[in-house]
């Protein structure tokens, strides 16, 4: 049972969608929560105040944008007044470049940052002042719980005079341990209960099946794994902004600072309709993870370990699990580039 001073607290913090859009002011700098924990009314109602010309010159910093901010507080229209500070680009920031691809400029700023550096970039460098995210119904303690988001909006939500704006919503998960945002550090709450976003599934081909029967022959009784995406360039494409870091290179490391641990890059070897070799002789772009943590490369031909090789030898490695159409293009980039002998 909650406390009763909890809950007269809790119901002199309630606030309707647009009274609490109401409270964000001109200028400030909105950390927006990752994923499923971005907050579908608070943003609609922020969203519409902007439409209103009732508020300008916002700056929202986040990761991975769902559809759901992408319909309003990141549309178009609303640019001159809402600017999208992205530290992971995805679907929503694609999209939102191509509409200001005419003029050449991006329509969404990014911030090069991996994942572990994220909180502390939001709180000391950003200097962020306010936090909107969505969170599981209040506890007997007069805490909300963070749920499926226990990342940067934490350490946002514990930085001192945050205006911390959270909606309650039934269908997000009760997590415990350190994860909690007490009631008295609320500024106002919002009740909504609606579905948590979530990424459709994947048609499996005989590509991935081919991909998966080699990564789950290195896999060893008791190990931990993490499961995650990207490639080793899997930020820069055609000379833009197409992903970000995330959490890659820390988990590279990680894995590999662990006593025989290693990271597996998993990939088809072509794209396009089979018109583009994901193997290619240099990367013109920002690297996500740096040849010197890489370690094991899989493609639907094979396994390529990076560990303990030169460069010529890694050469031959990697073009050995290419697509066999793009080899002999490979090899002979790679012997005019002098990583073969003569």
């Amino acid at each position: 049972m909650t406390p009763k001073g909890d809950q007269a607290l809790y119901q002199q913090t309630r606030r309707s969608a647009q009274e609490a859009a109401a409270l964000i002011p001109s200028g400030a700098k909105i950390c927006m929560a990752l994923g499923t924990g971005q907050p579908p009314a608070l943003l609609a109602a922020l969203a519409e105040r902007a439409r209103s010309g009732s508020v300008a010159d916002l700056r929202i910093y986040y990761m991975l944008c769902t559809g759901i901010a992408g319909a309003n507080v990141f549309d178009f229209a609303l640019r001159d007044r809402i600017t999208p500070m992205s530290l992971f680009h995805g679907g929503v920031e694609r999209m939102l470049d191509r509409q200001h691809g005419d003029a050449h400029l991006p329509m969404v700023d990014f911030l090069p940052c991996h994942f572990s550096q994220v909180p502390r970039a939001m709180v000391e460098h950003v200097g962020v002042d306010t936090l909107i995210a969505t969170v599981a119904p209040m506890d007997a303690d007069g805490n909300f719980s963070l749920g499926t988001d226990v990342d940067y909006a934490l350490a946002v939500a514990r930085k001192p005079g945050t205006r911390i704006i959270l909606e309650v919503n039934a269908h997000m998960p009760y997590v415990r341990g350190d994860c909690m945002i007490p009631l008295s550090a609320v500024t106002a709450l919002v009740e909504h209960d609606v579905a948590l976003p979530t990424l459709p599934a994947i048609t499996r081909t005989a590509v991935d099946d081919a991909i998966g029967a080699t990564v789950a022959g290195l896999i060893r009784d008791g190990d931990c794994l993490q499961m995650g995406i990207g490639a080793c360039n899997s930020e820069f494409v055609n000379g833009r902004q197409f992903s970000g870091t995330g959490g890659q290179v820390d988990f590279v490391r990680g894995a590999y600072a662990s006593r025989g641990g290693r990271s597996i890059i998993a990939c088809h070897s072509t794209a396009a309709k089979g018109t583009i070799s994901r193997i290619t002789p240099r990367l013109d772009g920002p690297v996500t993870t740096p040849r010197m943590d890489t370690h094991l490369i899989v493609t639907e031909y094979g396994l390529a370990d990076l560990k303990g090789k030169s460069v010529g030898q890694r050469a031959k490695a990697l073009i050995a699990i290419a697509h066999p159409d793009f080899r002999e293009q490979l090899e002979r980039a790679a012997f005019e580039a002098g990583l073969f002998a003569n």
